[in-house]
């Protein structure tokens, strides 16, 4: 057992580009409630990335460690970045490979992958369940093929697994969240990225899910929106300066520009609104008054997330959809 147990889900460089002197301010729209604190004590999570070894053994460092070594790489490249400084191919595959963690490392996609994973089981059971002689015929086969007798009432049985939940090991949901956002990264690389700044005395914050998809327009209900969805541009908060915004362009080259025109406050506003928007729970920022008005301008407080994805079946045709989707319903 080795390693340090707190380990952040968001780093703390990276809050540090949001707050001033180390500490930053929090929102937490569960409570509702601020709270200043230092940037070595937000967005951290006990043994998150803890991982119980074959032999029993905890490894408390080895993600921690990946994670260090890709900050360490990108921490200069979002100096630059505030500056307008040009960066080299290097630099951006750092940038796209950190961006792509934040997607991924955090209590959001942690409980999307969760319910992805207890949905699509669930739904797979539901299908054998659908048509009661179906299921006779697994259990009856398993029987024949096994030699073991099972005393059951099939109709008890079919209750019983309607209720079932997945359990999703942790160690597995870890292994996802690194094999992903590498492999996401290699696709964040070849997107157009454009850099939007702050206009003066205005300011981005960011969130504990500061990864979002911002879709034009009104979508089927069973359609995705993601990574590669047309007419979808991803916006992830760098630093309070700049945001970062990745857009699809069919065809088109890939490419690295400052928008030559600084963001409006209304249009700074929109970003920082969307960004609490689909936050887990907390919102950063640099000062108070930024978190109060943007909570109270979109009533953050009076919500909470229903689900995250929602998994569409056909029971006669054996199909099944993942929809990454966010359902919001107002607290009771």
């Amino acid at each position: 057992m080795s390693g340090k147990e707190r380990h952040h889900y968001l780093s703390q460089f990276y809050l540090n580009g949001f707050g001033e002197n180390g500490y930053i301010y929090r929102y937490d729209r569960e409570q509702n409630k601020y709270k200043y604190l230092s940037t070595k004590d937000a967005g951290v999570i006990k043994n998150y990335h803890t991982v119980v070894k074959a032999d029993g053994s905890k490894d408390r460092q080895s993600i921690e460690d990946y994670f260090q070594f890709i900050e360490t790489k990108t921490a200069p490249v979002l100096l630059k970045i505030d500056k307008q400084d040009k960066i080299n191919e290097t630099e951006k595959v750092y940038l796209s490979i950190f961006v792509s963690y934040l997607m991924v490392r955090t209590p959001y996609f942690e409980n999307f992958f969760n319910e992805m994973q207890d949905q699509f089981g669930s739904g797979f059971i539901k299908s054998l369940t659908k048509k009661k002689p179906v299921f006779e015929k697994i259990v009856s086969d398993y029987i024949n093929e096994t030699g073991n007798q099972i005393d059951y009432d099939i109709d008890e049985m079919i209750k019983q697994t309607e209720r079932m939940k997945l359990f999703i090991p942790k160690e597995f949901r870890l292994q996802q969240m690194l094999d992903f956002g590498f492999q996401t990264s290699k696709l964040v690389f070849n997107m157009p990225m454009m850099i939007q700044t702050a206009v003066k005395d205005t300011s981005f914050i960011t969130s504990d899910n500061p990864f979002i998809f911002w879709s034009e327009g009104l979508r089927e209900e069973h359609e995705s929106v993601g990574l590669l969805t047309p007419d979808t541009s991803k916006v992830v908060p760098l630093t309070k300066k700049s945001c970062l915004i990745l857009i699809n362009i069919t065809g088109g080259e890939t490419f690295f520009e400052y928008l030559p025109e600084k963001a409006s406050k209304a249009s700074t506003r929109i970003i920082n609104q969307t960004i609490a928007q689909y936050c887990e729970r907390f919102i950063f920022g640099q000062d108070h008054a930024l978190l109060k008005k943007i909570a109270e301008s979109i009533n953050l407080s009076s919500y909470k997330i229903k689900s995250r994805v929602k998994v569409y079946t056909n029971y006669e045709k054996g199909i099944f959809k993942t929809v990454r989707k966010n359902e919001i319903e107002l607290k009771k």
